[in-house]
């Protein structure tokens, strides 16, 4: 029996981890989820779409929310695949739906969790012997002190950021400072 997809996108901000609150995307992937129904449909895949006939320019009309009343939607209306194009965390809704006869195309919500702080993501590839770029964790306690081992120009990243928002290059002491200031003051 073929699958009969649905793409979930995210609908509310995930949980704070460790006081930072990883920013939410405009429209919670719904613009990439679209594409991946639209992309799916026009190969014969069965998609399935919260209206019967979705219109090519609304994303909306393609995905469901990650919620639960957005998933059991998809499942009333023939769903037995997701694709979770959205942020997973441990205790996402989609892991009250594990279980219960339906395939899931994405990473579990509980290891997403672990590996979402880019500093020890990096160091466990670092261990690994896997190459990474030099990095230097800040926290907020060194930003009238921090010594850095870097010379300019460098990278600057939030530890839990949303793909590249908030990722800028700094020139400068000044340049590096406003970065620290704007990222910590938004506990990202």
């Amino acid at each position: 029996m073929l699958s009969k997809v649905a793409i979930l996108y995210q609908a509310t901000l995930p949980p704070i981890k460790n006081g930072i609150q990883k920013p939410m995307k405009p429209g919670g992937y719904s613009d990439s989820g679209a594409d991946i129904a639209y992309e799916l449909k026009k190969n014969d895949v069965h998609v399935v779409t919260p209206i019967k006939n979705p219109n090519v320019n609304i994303d909306l009309d393609w995905v469901f929310p990650d919620t639960k009343e957005g998933i059991e939607n998809a499942i009333s209306k023939g769903a037995d695949t997701f694709w979770l194009n959205t942020v997973l965390y441990k205790k996402h809704e989609i892991e009250h739906f594990f279980g219960k006869n339906l395939q899931f195309i994405g990473q579990l919500p509980e290891k997403v969790d672990i590996y979402d702080d880019k500093h020890f993501t990096n160091e466990v590839l670092r261990k690994n012997q896997i190459p990474v770029p030099k990095s230097q964790l800040i926290t907020s306690g060194d930003l009238s002190d921090h010594k850095l081992n870097f010379n300019f120009p460098m990278v600057v990243k939030p530890i839990r950021g949303r793909g590249s928002q908030g990722v800028t290059l700094v020139t400068n002491q000044q340049e590096l400072d406003n970065n620290l200031k704007k990222i910590f003051s938004n506990k990202e």
